[in-house]
C-alpha cells in the first residue's frame, strides 16, 4: 500500500469532552475514519 497523504487529526476537543478524532457520528464511525 502506498501512502499518498497524511491526515492531521489532533486537538484536545475540550467542547466535545474527548479528542475530536474519536467523536462518533450517527452510525458509530469515528470522525477520523470517516474523513479518510
Amino acid at each position: 500500500m502506498t501512502v499518498v497523504g497524511l491526515l492531521l487529526a489532533a486537538g484536545a476537543g475540550r467542547r466535545m469532552g474527548m479528542p475530536k478524532a474519536l467523536v462518533l457520528d450517527e452510525a458509530g464511525t469515528p470522525w477520523a475514519v470517516r474523513a479518510v
